[in-house]
């Protein structure tokens, strides 16, 4: 049987073990170390049942780490009623993190959370000093 009419998905490449690190990649998020670090406050809405909160939360921690985020703290605001319905989700679990981010590292994360199904919505905000 052949492929010939199936195209591959792009986001996720054949052979490719970590789908965060390929889309964050592709999406330029090459942090250059000599890059000043600036304060960030980044609020996240993943859905309240377990099992979706804890794949979201994962994923949060990896799309932070493949971009080199630095001194993140992590607030967990808990499960609290949406305005609006999202996705179907009358209720979603909130997180607050203070983290450090270089400045052209906020492009890609914001990317890569627009990817990543298991984000109800996320707000990034520069800290003034």
């Amino acid at each position: 049987m052949s492929n010939r009419g199936i195209k591959s998905d792009p986001l996720y490449p054949a052979g490719r073990k970590d789908r965060a690190e390929s889309r964050i990649s592709r999406m330029g998020g090459q942090v250059h170390e000599e890059e000043r670090m600036r304060q960030y406050e980044l609020v996240v809405v993943l859905p309240s049942e377990e099992d979706a909160f804890r794949k979201g939360k994962e994923a949060v921690a990896a799309d932070l780490a493949l971009v080199a985020a630095a001194d993140i703290k992590e607030e967990d605001m808990g499960d609290r009623p949406l305005a609006y319905s999202i996705k179907k989700k009358e209720r979603g679990h909130y997180i607050l993190y203070t983290l450090g981010l270089a400045p052209n590292a906020v492009t890609p994360l914001e990317r890569a959370f627009k990817l990543n199904t298991s984000v109800l919505k996320y707000l990034v905000v520069k800290v003034e000093a």
